[in-house]
């Protein structure tokens, strides 16, 4: 049961204690249901407010204070949260990794079952990023063989590929 005290408290301090809370939290509906705490907390409580001198003040620093651990508390949640989601992160690049270097190494094995110039075409222009006209002027070949050749690889790569998963 309610003391009339605390009631009376409550008529004369809520306001300016959710007011407070607001500019510490940024957010209302916290504020209140931590004011709401600290008036629970008095009722459940056996501290005799009548030896408190100022009211006011001791029921403005229990905001203050509960608002300080709930500033901590959503400091931590929000540390735990971006560790979490950090470890996923990681755990998914190393995933991609591991797949592009399996994959990798499948296309080089699958490489070797290339022609040498089909296979050398491929590096070119693949691999170093060589433009067709570039690659034809460095193997001495003309432009429509290096197209030819890379469409010869591509398609047996990609049919290899999709056989093997």
């Amino acid at each position: 049961m309610m003391d009339s005290n605390i009631v009376k408290l409550i008529g004369e301090h809520y306001e300016d204690m959710v007011s407070y809370a607001v500019l510490i939290l940024k957010e209302e509906q916290t504020a209140m249901d931590l004011v709401q705490d600290i008036f629970v907390d008095l009722c459940d409580s056996e501290t005799n407010l009548d030896s408190v001198f100022n009211k006011r003040s001791y029921l403005m620093r229990s905001v203050r204070n509960r608002c300080l651990n709930e500033l901590r508390r959503q400091y931590r949640y929000q540390k735990r949260i971006n560790a979490y989601t950090e470890t996923i992160a990681d755990d998914d690049q190393l995933e991609l990794q591991s797949e592009s270097s399996e994959d990798l190494t499948q296309l080089m094995t699958l490489m070797d079952n290339l022609s040498a110039r089909c296979c050398e075409v491929f590096l070119l222009c693949k691999v170093e990023n060589y433009s067709y006209k570039a690659a034809a002027e460095k193997l001495n070949i003309s432009v429509n063989t290096v197209k030819t050749h890379l469409q010869r690889a591509n398609k047996f790569l990609k049919d290899q590929m999709s056989k093997q998963k």
